[in-house]
Formats: C-alpha cells, sequence, structure tokens
C-alpha cells in the first residue's frame, strides 16, 4: 500500500502499471484510485490526463472504470512531445502501449525536471503475438535508471479457458496488425499454455 507522504515529496515520481490481460479493468481502477488518492492529499493538485488518440472506446473527456470511477478532462493525443507538465500536477497517460517510446521518453525527462510533478501511465506490455508492446517496458527500464522512487504494478486477469493467472492476450480475429483496437470481442486472456495452444 502506498503512503501519502510519498505525494508530497518534491521529487519527481512514477507510477507504471503494465496491465497483462485486455480486459483491464482492475488497471483502470487502479490508475484512476491513484490519482484520487493524491488529491485527497493536496485537493489543488492539477491533472493532466491524456490517451493515444488511436484509442477511440472510452467516451469522450474520460478514463472510465466499470465501477463507475472516472477521471475528466482527459484529452486525446497524437504527439506526446508536445505536452508540457507544470508544477504541482499529476501527469496521467493511459493506455500508453499505442505511444511512441520516443516521445514519452521525451514527456518523461521533462516531468523530471518539473517540481512537483508525478507521471502515472498505464498500457499492455505484450502484444498479442507475446512480444513487447509499445513503450512500457522501456519505460519501465528507464524508470528505474532515473527515479528516487518508482512503482510498477503487473496486473494479471484469469486465463479464459483454465482460470490460472493469465499473463498473454490471445487474439481470437484473423488479423496480423501489431495495432488492432478492440476489447474481449477480440482478444482474449489466457496463461503461457493456452497460448501457444
Amino acid at each position: 500500500m502506498l503512503h501519502h507522504h510519498q505525494y508530497i515529496d518534491a521529487t519527481c515520481k512514477v507510477h507504471i502499471n503494465t496491465d497483462r490481460y485486455i480486459i483491464k479493468e482492475e488497471s483502470k481502477q487502479r490508475l484512476i484510485r491513484k490519482v484520487q488518492d493524491i488529491q485527497n492529499v493536496i485537493p489543488d493538485i492539477d491533472v493532466m490526463a491524456y490517451r493515444p488518440d488511436v484509442d477511440t472506446r472510452a467516451p469522450d473527456g474520460q478514463i472510465l472504470s466499470r465501477d463507475g470511477n472516472f477521471i475528466e478532462n482527459v484529452k486525446q493525443c497524437s504527439d506526446f512531445k508536445l505536452i508540457e507538465p507544470v508544477e504541482n500536477s499529476i501527469l496521467v497517460l493511459d493506455e500508453a502501449h499505442f505511444c511512441k517510446f520516443d516521445e514519452i521518453s521525451e514527456l518523461f525527462n521533462k516531468v523530471i525536471e518539473t517540481n512537483n510533478c508525478s507521471f502515472v501511465l498505464a498500457g499492455l506490455d505484450r502484444d498479442f503475438r507475446g512480444e513487447p508492446f509499445g513503450p512500457i517496458l522501456d519505460m519501465i527500464e528507464q524508470a528505474k535508471e532515473n527515479m528516487i522512487e518508482h512503482e510498477v504494478y503487473a496486473l494479471n486477469a484469469n486465463c479464459y479457458i483454465c482460470g490460472e493467472p493469465a499473463a498473454y492476450s490471445k487474439r481470437l480475429v484473423s488479423n496480423d496488425d501489431i495495432v488492432l483496437v478492440g476489447g474481449d470481442d477480440i482478444y482474449q486472456p489466457v496463461c503461457k499454455k493456452h497460448f501457444y495452444l
């Protein structure tokens, strides 16, 4: 469990959710709770929330979880290098696996140089082939190299077939595109055994 004093420190923090299942509900809830926890400690903190413009599934202007919690004023973005963090803020990035590493890395470096700024991002760490997906794994390494404090949560669903922990997303449709935005109609969480069957 996180202690509130971690958010008051002048050093930058990074929180990375590597959600390894396609439904990703727990990760959304964790991301929203993280932001709400910080806001409870520092009520006047600015929340700067973004998601890649390729992901159009969520309602306009929101990061929404199925339990009804949400973050408002979320902006769609196509070039994350253009974002300028501000002091006393939380920069939130959802669906970060759709972003380019160089853009997120540059944004991350800006956050490090900004007083009282935290960086919270969530995204898948593997694609439907089981290969590293997007910048998530690289961002974890960058956080380890550059941050005084960082937290990484790797979340797993249960395998759709056997109920064991599912670290993979199995694509149910015939399509070889690396990026195919979809939900449980296109992907299933599966364990390693059922991923390779």
